[in-house]
């Protein structure tokens, strides 16, 4: 399947309200990877509210509203990551515990960021 088949909305969502066109970021909300529509993935998990799908080396977590896509974040796609996502599908109040392909690199990510500024601001 490719991306822009999982939903109807998801084309739109990422030409339009992504902070950039295509960008995808993860929870940190500091790393991005370009998302396009015409890619290739695989719907793992799907509710009224919630999709997941596996893209490369990560997960997308496409959150709904009203049938139409108004976030997506990514996640590395370990095992324990797509078992959690598919729970949280199915039960929302159950908050997912996340983990990273390479344990500790966000904060390794951001110390380095930091090393370069005195601040960050998110817009």
């Amino acid at each position: 399947m490719i991306i822009k088949e999982i939903h109807s909305d998801i084309q739109r969502y990422l030409e339009n309200d992504c902070y950039c066109q295509y960008e995808v970021y993860d929870l940190t909300g500091f790393f991005y990877q370009l998302v396009r529509p015409e890619e290739e993935c695989v719907v793992l998990a799907q509710s009224e509210k919630h999709i997941v799908a596996k893209w490369k080396d990560q997960l997308l977590a496409i959150f709904l509203h009203e049938n139409k896509v108004v976030n997506i974040q990514r996640v590395d796609a370990t095992e324990n990551n797509i078992t959690e996502l598919k729970q949280f599908t199915k039960d929302p109040s159950k908050k997912p515990h996340i983990d990273e392909v390479v344990k500790g690199s966000s904060k390794e990510a951001l110390d380095k960021i930091m090393s370069i500024a005195d601040a960050v601001i998110i817009d």
